[in-house]
């Protein structure tokens, strides 16, 4: 896949890692579609089917994401001291709950419902991404990078996808709320299957990363102490990497988010804007593993600026 197994040693390594990918591939999906694509459906169809104002949905959106910030240094510390299964599947079934409460909110008219849902379901989605990364980190030492290229196509495939099904559910027979609980039901699915295939560590099997016969550098080691959230607080090159990387998620979310409120406003046909999404979303399928490659060969800052690169070409493009 990709050549992630070409340097394999131990073939009972494959049999274990394939799974997790499809899984992780599943993480990068759904974080996409809640802290992103299904943005675009909140801020059109649910406003126009309940008519609220849409300050109750970019404000939930706005403090949502606040919650989550914290939270990232809060789960991470977490993974290192509890099996990460159990805190993924937990959250992924609560996501699945929240999913379906918004879709009653919409049901029913009830704003509060879905402040509360949202929230919820807003901080939970942190797990899912960090459970990706952390799974990446933990099965693959030497191609941690391109393991994170694949899982990471998630993103786009739910760019290209997730707004264009929905929508064949909203403007049919389920509507809003209809989609939305069968939406849940899908997450419920997933949950399941993690509770079948995830391994938090290959050493949870007698296996060792990158399916290796021995440990190998880079290897995390169950030995190891883990640093303290006050010992990356602490370092300058930490900040540089939160606000960098803040910066960039805040520039992408604000695109992925809004883009088909924006497109409706400048009375862009669908049809259009639809079809571009899906194919920008479709050739970056390809970028995101090449990125992963140049992580691996010279590192995770020069994979990071060349990603910058790229987005910038992006944004003057748009402009």
């Amino acid at each position: 896949m990709f050549n992630l197994f070409g340097g394999v040693k131990d073939k009972r390594f494959i049999s274990k890692a394939v799974p997790l990918v499809v899984l992780g591939l599943l993480f990068y999906y759904l974080f996409a579609v809640l802290t992103g694509e299904q943005i675009n459906l909140l801020t059109t169809t649910l406003v126009g089917d309940t008519g609220w104002d849409i300050t109750v949905i970019t404000s939930t959106i706005t403090y949502g994401s606040l919650l989550a910030v914290p939270l990232v240094f809060i789960v991470n510390s977490l993974f290192m001291k509890v099996n990460g299964k159990r805190i993924i599947v937990g959250s992924v079934v609560l996501v699945a709950v929240t999913v379906a409460l918004i879709g009653l909110s919409a049901n029913i008219g009830s704003a509060a419902l879905f402040v509360i849902a949202f929230l919820i379901m807003r901080v939970m989605t942190v797990v899912i991404e960090q459970g990706a990364q952390n799974m990446c980190n933990n099965w693959w030492a030497k191609n941690r990078g391109k393991a994170l290229g694949i899982v990471t196509i998630g993103a786009p495939l739910a760019s290209a996808t997730f707004v264009a099904i929905a929508k064949l559910g909203i403007n049919g027979s389920l509507k809003f709320s209809g989609t939305y609980i069968v939406f849940a039901v899908i997450i419920l699915i997933i949950a399941v299957l993690i509770g079948i295939f995830y391994v938090n560590k290959p050493s949870d099997v007698g296996l060792y990363a990158d399916g290796d016969l021995t440990e190998t550098i880079g290897q995390i080691n169950d030995n190891e102490k883990p640093i303290s959230i006050k010992e990356i607080l602490s370092k300058a090159d930490s900040w540089m990497l939160i606000v960098s990387y803040g910066i960039l998620y805040f520039c992408i979310t604000c695109i992925t988010a809004f883009f088909v409120p924006a497109m409706e406003m400048n009375g862009v046909a669908p049809s259009l804007f639809l079809s571009s999404l899906a194919v920008g979303a479709i050739v970056g399928i390809p970028i995101s593993y090449l990125l992963g490659v140049i992580d691996d060969k010279f590192g995770t800052p020069k994979a990071s600026l060349c990603m910058c690169v790229l987005y910038i070409i992006g944004f003057l493009g748009m402009g």
